[in-house]
Parts: C-alpha cells; sequence; structure tokens
C-alpha cells in the first residue's frame, strides 16, 4: 500500500499543514513557533523585553524572517496534493495563508519602500541594509540563521520561483476562480525569474 493511503501517515501530514496554516496567520515573518510557553520557561521563554524586542510572544519563538520558511510550506502542500491528490485540508483556510504569503512576497519585493518587518539585530533603524527594487523578494535570514546583508538571497528566490510555479498549478486545479491570486503569483513569478536570469545567468528552470 502507498503510504499516503496510510490513515496514520494522512493524519500527520494533513495535521502538519493545518498546523502551518495556524502559525502562517499568527505572524508570516515568524521562523519558529510554538502552542505554549514551557514550564519553569528557560530564557527564551521568559517573554522579557530583551525577548519581546526581538518580535517573540506566547506563538512566535523566533522572529527571524527567513523566506524559505514560507516557500516550504507550499512545497509541503504541494508535494502532498501531487501524490495523494487529496483535497480536504486545501480548504478556504489554506487559500487565505497562501494570500498572506503572496502578499508578504509582493511587500518584501520594496522591502525598503513598504515593509512593516523590523528585527533589533538588523542596523539601518532595525531594518537592515537599504536595497533597491530587483524583483527579487527580501528575507533577512537565511535558513542557517545567519543574517543576510543585503537581503536578496538568490537560493532562497531560486526555490520561490520553483514553489510558486507549483503553486499556480495547485490553485488552477483547486480554486479556478482565483483569477487575482492567480495573477499575482504568475506576475511575481515573472518578475523574480527574470531578475534571478538577469543577476546569475542561469536558467533556474534546468538549475531547480
Amino acid at each position: 500500500m502507498p503510504l499516503w493511503k496510510d490513515p496514520d501517515i494522512q493524519r500527520i501530514i494533513e495535521g502538519l499543514i493545518i498546523r502551518q496554516i495556524r502559525f502562517i496567520y499568527t505572524n508570516p515573518y515568524g521562523s519558529s513557533f510554538r502552542l505554549s510557553l514551557r514550564p519553569n520557561p528557560p530564557s527564551d521563554d521568559s517573554l522579557a523585553p530583551f525577548h519581546t524586542h526581538k518580535g517573540r510572544n506566547i506563538h512566535v519563538a523566533m522572529h527571524n524572517y527567513e523566506l524559505d520558511s514560507l516557500c516550504y510550506h507550499i512545497r509541503l502542500s504541494y508535494s502532498w496534493w501531487k501524490q495523494s491528490q487529496r483535497k480536504q485540508v486545501f480548504n478556504k483556510q489554506w487559500l487565505t495563508s497562501i494570500e498572506i504569503i503572496i502578499q508578504l512576497m509582493i511587500v518584501e519585493q520594496h522591502h525598503s519602500q513598504i515593509s512593516p518587518y523590523r528585527y533589533t539585530e538588523l542596523g539601518n533603524n532595525y531594518q537592515g541594509t537599504p536595497v533597491a527594487y530587483t524583483g527579487m523578494t527580501w528575507t533577512a535570514f537565511r535558513p542557517s540563521d545567519d543574517q543576510t546583508k543585503y537581503g536578496y538571497l538568490i537560493p532562497s528566490n531560486m526555490m520561490a520561483c520553483v514553489v510558486l510555479e507549483q503553486l499556480y498549478e495547485m490553485i488552477s486545479n483547486l480554486f479556478p476562480e482565483q483569477i487575482r491570486l492567480l495573477q499575482q503569483v504568475e506576475e511575481f513569478s515573472r518578475k523574480c525569474f527574470f531578475s534571478l536570469n538577469h543577476e546569475t545567468h542561469l536558467d533556474i528552470s534546468t538549475t531547480c
């Protein structure tokens, strides 16, 4: 029997997607979350000013924004849908989480101009190094938790281009009436793809 037909596997994977939706609703800039504070909390759970100034709260354990964290929600959703063809978990709540992600990516194409994101470890009044528009989307940190210097992290933007192509396929099949969202996904992908190919001289369609 294929693994995706196992009821326990279905419960685990779809439960994980639902949990991710909940956390994206809580704060899409967060990179680590928790359901509650631990008993006798260590310093990270104390919610002392040092931590709350970093954007941490009861549910947001780490607020250092990493673009790949959002990409992985899309990647897991697509992989599960493609493999299992199950649709139950991909409902209006899931769609709303996707809309939140796309809007954030678009805002972060113009980080220095309109982004609300601030983090105490970043320079320039907690906003990070000033950046101009390129078509790529900005991220504060690498997957390794290291701070980016200029914000347009090429590997994470390459991942975003790939998962948004997959997302377009998903929405076209599951929510074909979402014309505006499909247009936003397609436009973002096109601009990001063009910028990446221009900056790296790589055809990312063959490298991802």
